[in-house]
């Protein structure tokens, strides 16, 4: 028979109605928890890339401990101020911004000092 449609999951003809995809309910769950752990995947792929990202501009520009740059600069060099690891309150006031153990703290809009580690 020519017009046989097979599961894309297990290569099974399917039988039944002419818009069924699969053979049966475990082979279309099995499917869609394919599609969604890989697109989890690229999605923590992606965050784990800018944390590394910006890991690295901040170890870069933070050699010999605390240091204090223009939020403009870390900008031109791609830093992602959206993704970081943890937050820890300042004892006086504010906040303290880590990619892993390497963070930042706004002194003001344009103003950010570095922290090489949280050790």
């Amino acid at each position: 028979m020519t017009g046989e449609r097979k599961c894309p999951e297990c290569n099974v003809i399917i039988k039944g109605r002419q818009d069924k995809k699969y053979c049966s309910d475990h082979c279309r769950s099995h499917a869609n928890y394919i599609v969604k752990r890989v697109g989890d995947e690229h999605i923590i792929n992606i965050i784990d890339t800018a944390l590394k990202n910006n890991r690295k501009i901040l170890l870069q520009l933070s050699i010999g401990g605390k240091k204090m740059v223009k939020k403009e600069l870390l900008m031109a060099k791609g830093f992602n101020f959206k993704h970081y690891t943890t937050i820890v309150h300042l004892p006086a006031g504010g906040l303290c911004f880590y990619c892993y153990d390497v963070g930042y703290s706004f002194i003001n809009n344009s103003d950010i000092i570095l922290v090489k580690s949280r050790h």
